[in-house]
């Protein structure tokens, strides 16, 4: 991890960072008003799925609405996120769930550096795809054995799901394939050239890869963990519970979104403004971002389901990316604000869920 920085440092590194990040995102500025001296700013990584709801809602004007100076940074890499949260130069952030439970717990690469963290919204829900070569001879998950499979982090949720496929293949994940940790931005490229043979990332990588003669789908997420969780939109704890006003407009204003995104008879025209007005979207042609994000293929629905986090848990101890002694549930208890969340999306005219549990099936096996 790197050194804290000083918020000027901070904001002078993301705006070079931003430059050169996937799809050229850029710092999006608001110009109907003037942003005051004091501004919270909200970390994501863009052109993904799981960015949508923080950008459209300061697109639509849901930040303005509920009286939140936000502003929105674009960041090339989920430990530049992590870091904005740790140094406290994020007033929010959008973390891949897994690094989200990882930082809390202080394990992993963020060993050491344990922050308290508590979210009340997935940021998306699906949205992933298994994508191997154009002409590749892999035709079912079983003829991944012996092949490279390209991830951007070792803390992503599609990784664990992927080692979950092979397991049921009887593929051993840690002998008879290789995983190969690529930038983002160069899993195409890497397919392309045959130094990996596959990848899996949420969209709309997998998308982009099938338009552009690359790639094709093997597998999309969705049917080894039907809505699954992918992102979570994360506060430090400290943060949340000493500006707890601030919070719930914020969380009002990204769960509005999320709502807006989730409906089918809404989310295209959500999609298209995003395209329209976001440079780090504008640069994928509309027709293949209405494809990665068509319904059911990637998702939005806004609750932190309790019994995810808990079976995130449980995948993530098998895999060795959490010690085994952590308590699950008071973890995720602290953690996932479903109550807070249901209040939020109650005001704002949806019908949460009345539990905070559901049935989590992964490939095929119950974990709740």
């Amino acid at each position: 991890m790197k050194k804290k920085l000083s918020r000027r440092e901070f904001i002078k590194q993301t705006a070079a960072l931003a430059a050169g990040a996937l799809c050229g995102g850029a710092l999006f500025q608001n110009t109907a008003f003037a942003i005051p001296a004091k501004t919270v700013n909200i970390g994501v990584l863009a052109p993904s799925h799981c960015a949508l709801s923080m950008i459209h809602a300061k697109l639509a004007g849901n930040y303005k609405k509920n009286g939140v100076n936000a502003e929105i940074v674009f960041l090339p890499d989920m430990k530049d996120v992590a870091q904005g949260l740790i140094s406290g130069d994020l007033a929010a952030g959008q973390l891949i769930v897994t690094a989200f439970l990882a930082l809390n717990a202080g394990t992993g690469p963020f060993a050491g550096q344990a922050v308290p963290l508590v979210t009340a919204q997935i940021a998306g829900t699906n949205g992933g795809v298994l994508v191997v070569g154009k002409d590749s001879p892999i035709k079912m998950p079983s003829d991944l054995a012996g092949k490279r499979i390209g991830v951007h982090s070792p803390l992503m949720v599609h990784h664990i799901l992927v080692k979950t496929l092979l397991k049921k293949y009887k593929i051993d994940p840690a002998k008879d394939i290789q995983i190969k940790i690529i930038n983002m931005g160069d899993l195409i490229s890497s397919l392309k050239k045959g130094d990996i043979d596959c990848f899996i990332n949420p969209e709309p990588l997998g998308t982009f890869a099938a338009a552009n003669g690359v790639g094709r789908d093997l597998i999309v997420t969705r049917k080894m963990w039907f809505k699954h969780p992918c992102c979570a939109l994360s506060m430090r704890r400290d943060f949340f519970e000493n500006n707890m006003s601030l919070a719930k407009s914020l969380y009002l204003s990204t769960i509005e979104s999320g709502l807006t995104l989730n409906k089918p008879e809404s989310r295209q025209g959500a999609v298209e403004r995003i395209h329209n007005e976001s440079p780090a979207y504008s640069k994928i042609p509309l027709a293949d971002l209405n494809k990665a994000f068509y319904p059911g293929r990637s998702d939005f629905d806004p609750f932190p389901y309790q019994s995810s986090g808990r079976a995130l848990l449980t995948l993530m101890m098998e895999n060795n990316l959490m010690p085994k002694g952590v308590d699950t549930e008071k973890m995720i208890s602290q953690t996932f604000l479903s109550d807070f969340s249901r209040s939020l999306l109650t005001s704002l005219g949806d019908k949460p869920p009345t539990s905070n549990d559901r049935e989590e099936a992964v490939m095929g096996r119950l974990l709740t």
